[in-house]
């Protein structure tokens, strides 16, 4: 009778790879470094009483314990793929935003074309999915009829971007100095010495 059962294959300190640490201040001093936590801050979080010597200690327990510094690595790259999904989710639901159409709320025929009333659609929303009702932003009626609104995606996914640095502000140019804005002028000739002091002044460059 064999046995089948396989063993992990443990990590180069010897540990179960993914495992949390025996000693329950190295797990969360692991994760509070890989937070970006301060040795003080880091070790005030796993515990440690706090005193003038706490900085020095996390430091040298960071650098000395093998077992430390392979959990603060294994939590690391967790938290960078975790960070990835999270990038590929706000990615994938800006798309859904940006595919959404009023379109998805009109009634259409067998054919598949939308049906008009008085050369207006009809709104249905017997096909419509509860992730279709996310992009609705107003749904009301007057005497005029329903009205109704596809939420504007930019405001919240903005500051999701924002929040991941998908997204960035662009920065206005501006000239040498730092203040004013930058501005080109397209010559056969190239700016002598004299006119490029002036036009870094302000003044006139007699081109």
């Amino acid at each position: 009778m064999t046995d089948d059962t396989k063993q992990p294959e443990l990590t180069p300190c010897g540990r179960i790879p993914g495992k949390p640490l025996a000693n329950r201040r190295h797990e969360a001093l692991a994760h509070a470094t890989v937070q970006g936590k301060s040795g003080r801050e880091a070790g005030l979080a796993a515990g440690y009483k706090d005193g003038p010597g706490l900085k020095g200690n996390i430091a040298r327990l960071r650098q000395n314990d093998a077992k430390l510094q392979e959990r603060i690595g294994e939590i690391a790259k967790k938290s960078a793929d975790l960070a990835e999904i999270y990038d590929g989710w706000v990615l994938a639901d800006m798309a859904k935003f940006a595919r959404a159409s009023l379109a998805d709320f009109f009634k259409r025929d067998d054919k598949g074309r939308i049906e008009l009333k008085n050369g207006l659609p009809v709104l249905d929303f017997s096909l419509t999915s509860e992730e279709q009702y996310r992009f609705l932003e107003e749904l009301s009626y007057n005497s005029f009829g329903p009205k109704i609104k596809i939420r504007d995606p930019v405001s919240a996914l903005e500051k999701l971007m924002r929040h991941r640095g998908l997204l960035r502000d662009k920065v206005a140019l501006t000239d040498p100095s730092g203040e004013k804005p930058a501005h080109y002028v397209i010559s056969e000739r190239p700016m002598s010495e004299e006119e490029w002091e002036r036009e870094r002044a302000g003044g006139p460059t007699g081109r």
